[in-house]
Order: structure tokens, then sequence, then C-alpha cells
């Protein structure tokens, strides 16, 4: 016993002496992404974005506050790794056909709200004795928005396809790609900026970076394919994981030595991969694990660089940049919109959703500190109003509608002159269904009229030949020009959920009688539209469920009485059934009863079939199928109970009746 206890202590001894192996940034990562955790947990309770999760547990982590991570070198090195992942999938989903249908918005509404928030901004830091060039470069960071922030909070609020979430989205891609070209041409002018403007040199320069793109882009065309053909060829996922990475790191690596920016070599990679049809959607599975992870690292990396002995020692003159950025780029959002024509709450909900600075402005100032165009106090500047706009970001979302309304009673409904109309149909939207609805009625001769935020589907509909105005639905005014108060049925086919709940409000305080039908993408409006005062309510979520629960019906012989009763009970019952399940099993137990009964079909005989020329007797569908032939339509004359000694001839039509197992066993006996 002894002896093994002296063994025992002899080999913990020597444990103790052996140098144990340090694994660098381990512990540091584990307490962070624990730490961001815990954060965006707690925000998710009180529905604070992500984004501004990840900045506040990187404010707590960095050197200035508990100090997980102190070396400054170690952030910047996580801020470029988590940008790369980011870019690159930035690149691949670059939607260029965004920028094609809403090429009016990025164009004068991008074009105006990027060059007056930058010509403002960028004059009134020169007027306090800032050099020309910081002058300018702060003026185009001024000038952009965070993208990640406000998509992840349209997509929330279901705003997307909303009319201020259409126009945010387009002012969002002018901005990006201004950023894309900033980033292409700050490290050249940044080079010049340092050595003089040699413009030999310059020429040179844009010729080595612009050849390289077109060399990157003719390769890709080229070999690109051919490599990843020949490594799928292979089926193994570790493999052409592995291919993907190096892919994208070579186009930094290339990128990075032509002086290029990283983000911009990673951007590069993504437009490149988004070329590949084929293997598009495959390089981007295997990216997106990596991407959220590094993606959140980046946010993080950026609370991290805040110094909070800087925002101590400058706290009135954050708070007053920050709101001096918000109003700013509040009202150049504003008249942007406007010069859509889009009506004041759509604009003010633009201006405020668009007030703050995002990760491209970041990004922007970065290359600028790095190249030496911008001072580190004007950085950390930049990152406390960056940090400071998204943290309100949320909140100015939230007040910007209820701000909207009260300003829009300013407005005036309109002027244009509509025919006096009794019993019509009003229709709020024009979108898909507003269109296809509108044609129907139109085509039955039914009076109706639509009203539409849109100026270019409102001219698009005159031209069509529809009777639509351009207005806003949730105004009294426009719902007394529209005839309100005599139509017969309303129509709300808005995107916005709550300009369809103010509409729906404001349409049964001027017309309780009125049937009023509301389309909504999602389920969890129901209940509150109902109470709103709906007559019904189509959920675009529901209603695909009962489209395929009537086909899949149909396809095991359900009479078609049986599926339409069953169809009007779950719309009538406002989707209970679906919504709740249990507590509605009578009905649907109800239903079960008819699909063990019989039922009936019919059945032609065409002239391929096997059957022909047979008599029922050699056929013999009961004795092989169990259904019964209750008669035979010929020359659409019924013959009732026909014999066994009948003979079947192609065009005869059979009747039917059997359960539903039997009627498919007869089907594909006759086929």
């Amino acid at each position: 016993m002894n002896g093994y206890i002296y063994r025992l202590n002899a080999y913990r001894d020597a444990y103790l002496e052996t140098d144990l192996i340090e694994l660098p940034l381990f512990k540091e990562l584990i307490l962070i992404f624990l730490i961001s955790l815990v954060i965006i947990l707690l925000f998710h309770k009180v529905n604070i974005p992500t984004v501004v999760g990840l900045l506040t547990a990187g404010i707590l982590i960095g050197p200035s506050a508990l100090g997980i991570v102190q070396d400054k070198e170690m952030v910047a090195t996580l801020t470029e790794i988590g940008l790369i992942p980011l870019l690159f999938l930035v690149g691949i989903e670059f939607p260029l056909t965004e920028l094609k249908r809403l090429k009016n918005v990025v164009l004068l509404s991008g074009g105006f709200q990027i060059a007056v928030t930058s010509v403002v901004f960028g004059t009134i830091v020169f007027s306090m004795g800032i050099p020309p060039v910081e002058s300018i470069l702060l003026g185009f960071v001024a000038a952009l928005s965070s993208t990640a922030i406000m998509l992840k909070i349209l997509t929330d609020r279901a705003e997307v396809t909303s009319p201020q979430g259409k126009v945010i989205i387009g002012i969002l891609l002018a901005q990006d790609v201004f950023a894309i070209l900033l980033m292409f041409l700050l490290p050249i002018f940044g080079e010049m900026g340092s050595q003089g403007v040699d413009f030999i040199h310059l020429i040179i320069r844009f010729g080595l970076a612009f050849s390289t793109v077109f060399i990157l882009f003719f390769l890709s065309k080229w070999l690109l394919p051919r490599a990843f053909y020949l490594i799928a060829g292979l089926k193994d996922r570790e493999v052409f994981t592995m291919a993907v990475f190096i892919f994208i790191l070579g186009i930094v690596w290339i990128a990075n030595e032509v002086g290029l920016s990283i983000a911009l070599g990673a951007f590069l990679a993504g437009i490149i991969i988004s070329e590949q049809e084929i293997f598009k959607h495959h390089v981007t599975a295997q990216i997106l694990p990596f991407k959220d992870l590094l993606s959140s690292l980046f946010f993080i990396s950026i609370g991290m660089l805040l110094d909070l002995a800087f925002i101590r020692e400058h706290l009135p003159a954050v708070l007053i940049l920050t709101m001096f950025v918000v109003i700013l780029k509040s009202l150049t959002g504003i008249i942007s919109t406007l010069i859509l024509r889009y009506p004041v709450r759509i604009a003010i909900m633009v201006g405020l959703g668009l007030s703050q600075l995002g990760e491209f402005s970041f990004l922007l100032a970065n290359v600028g500190l790095g190249l030496g165009l911008i001072s580190k106090d004007y950085f950390q500047m930049i990152i406390a109003v960056t940090i400071f706009t998204l943290f309100i970001t949320p909140f100015l979302v939230q007040i910007s509608s209820p701000l909207g309304y009260a300003f829009s009673r300013l407005e005036s409904p309109g002027s244009e002159k509509i025919p006096p109309l009794k019993h019509h149909t009003v229709i709020m939207g024009y979108g898909l269904n507003g269109r296809n609805l509108a044609r129907v009625l139109r085509s039955v001769g039914i009076d109706h009229i639509i009203v539409d935020l849109n100026p270019g589907s409102v001219k698009k509909g005159k031209e069509k030949g529809d009777n639509i105005i351009f207005g806003d639905a949730t105004q009294r005014d426009v719902l007394k020009r529209v005839g309100i108060e005599r139509a017969r049925i309303c129509v709300i086919a808005i995107s916005d959920r709550i300009a369809a709940e103010r509409a729906l409000t404001m349409v049964k305080h001027l017309n309780p009688g009125l049937k009023v039908v509301v389309r909504t993408r999602y389920v969890a409006d129901i209940e509150k539209l109902f109470t709103l005062g709906a007559d019904q309510v189509i959920p675009e979520e529901f209603e695909t469920s009962v489209e395929i629960f009537m086909r899949t019906l149909k396809e095991y012989r359900v009479p078609g009485n049986i599926i339409a009763s069953q169809v009007a009970f779950i719309r009538e019952e406002g989707y209970k059934v679906l919504r709740e399940g249990s507590s509605h099993r009578t009905n649907l137990e109800r239903f079960m009863v008819f699909l063990k009964e019989s039922a009936t079909d019919t059945f032609m005989i065409e002239e391929s079939s096997r059957v022909a020329e047979k008599t029922l007797a050699e056929v013999d569908i009961r004795g092989k199928a169990g259904a019964t032939v209750l008669a035979v339509i010929r020359h659409n004359k019924s013959i009732v109970n026909p014999g066994s000694n009948f003979t079947l001839k192609a065009g005869d039509v059979l009747v039917l009746l059997g359960n539903h197992e039997q009627l498919d066993n007869t089907i594909n006996l006759l086929a």
C-alpha cells in the first residue's frame, strides 16, 4: 500500500513539474461568448436586437471595462477575422435584381440621402477646423446606416414588404454600393495622400487594381467551375469546405497585395461565387455556420474598441454629435422619401429608421485610420456615435409609426376627381392580391376603387385602366373620398401590419355595417384583427395549409362536397381548428367518419384502356377491387345497374360506389 501511494506521489510531482501547454485566447473566447450569450438572452426578453446585445457585450469585455481582453492588437485581429465571412456572404447575396427593381429608390432617394448627408456633415466639421480630407471622409461615414440592424428590425416587425420597408431597403442598397466603391478607392487615395499627388502613380495603382479585379472575374468564369467540379466529384465535404476557405482567403490575400482592403477582397470573393449558380448555394451552406459565429465576433470586437475613458472625457461632445447625426440623417431620409411622393407618415418612418451609423461606417473609419486619413480621437468618436445611435435605433423605430400618424393629419387628402360610387368594393393595396382581385372584379363588372401608397404602382395601375388613386388608406379624408360610407365590401391587402390594423379601425368607425376582409401574413394577427371588427381574416400561412389539405384529400377520392364543407367550416371558425387543434376535435372526428364511409367517383374509359371492349364479368370490378358500378353513361344516356354481360367501350363514364380504398383500387384496375 505504501509503495502504491509512493508511486502516486511521484506521478503527481512529475506532472506538476511538466510545462503545461497554454492555449492562446482559449479562456478569453469562452468568456467572450458566454457573456455575450447571457446579454443577448436578456436583451431578447425586452425585444432589443441581437446586434445591440453584441455591442454591449463587447464594451463590457473590452480593455476599458472588465478587461477580459486587454490586447488591442488581438481585438483588431478579431475584427478583421469577423469581417471576412460577413462581407463574403454580402457579396454572394448581393441583390443585383433588387437594385434593378428598386432603381428609382436606389438612384433618387439613395443618391440624394448620401449626397446631402455627406456634404452637410462634411461642411460643418470642416468649418470647425478639421482638415479637408478628414472632413470629406467623415461626411461619407455619416451618410451610411446599418443594414444589419434595420433588416433585423424590419423582419421582426413584418415590415420588409411594407412601403417604408421597401424604401429603407432601397436606400440601404444605395449606401452599400457606395461604401463598397469607397473601400475600393480609399487605399489608393490614402497612399496618394501620404506621398503627395502623383498622377502617373495614381493611374498605375488604379490600373493594377482594376486589372486584378478583371483577371479574377475572368479566371472565375473559366477555372473556378472546373476546380469545384473536380473537388465536388471527390464527394468529401471536408475537402470541399477546405477548398472554399482557401479560395476566400486567397482572394483576400491578392486584394490586400494590390492595395485593396481585406473587406473588399472578401466582398469580391462573394461576388465571384455568386456567378457560380451550380455551387453558390452549397458554398453558402458551408460558410453559414462560421458566418453567424464570426459575424457576432465582429460586432463584439467593435464594442471592445470603445474607450470608456474617452467617452467620460468627451461625453458632452459625443451626445451632441449623436443628436446631430440622428437629426441630420432623419431629415435627409424624410426628404429622400418625399422626393418619391410618399406621404409624410412613410417619410418619417424611413427617416427615423435610417438615423443611425452602421457597420460600413465603422469599416470606412477603420480603413481611414489605417491609412492615416483620420486621427485616433476621431475614430473613437465615430465608434462612440455608431454604438450610441445603434442603441437608440429600436426605440426610434418604435415611435416612428405614431409620430408619422400624428404628422399625417397635416397632409391634404388630394384633389383627384373620383366618380361617385355606391355598393362598390374598396381595395386597399395594389400588390399581387389587390391586382388579382381588381382584375376579377373588372371582368365581372363590379364597381371598385383601389387605394395605394406607392406612386409607381398607382401609375402602372392607371396605365392598365384600373380605377386607382394614390393615398393613405389609414386617413379618414382618403376613406371618405373613395366612398367608404357607401361601399359594400372593403378588402385590406396591405403589407404593413400596423397600417392594416389602423385602416380596419377607421373603416369600421366610418361604416360599422361594412363587410371587411383582411389579408394577413401571420397567424398571430388573426385574433386582433377579428377583435378590431374584421368579418373575415385570410392568413396566408393557413390558406397554404388549406390548399394542401384540399389537394391531398382529392387524391384519396374524398367527395368534393365533403371537402368543401370542411374548408368552409375551417374558414368560418376563423381557422380555430388549425390554430387550437384539440379543443375542436368534435368536427374533425366527424370528418374522419366521412373518410371511412362509402363515397362515389367517376371514371371514363379511354381508347388505350385495357378494359375497353371487355364485359363487366371479365373485368370483375367487385371481385378484384370491391367497388360497385352503379351506372354507365354512354352518349349522354345513363344505363343504371348494368348487367355482368355489359361490354365496356371507349368513352363510357362509369359511376362507382365504394369506400376510399375500394375506389382507389378500382381506378388502378381500370387505368
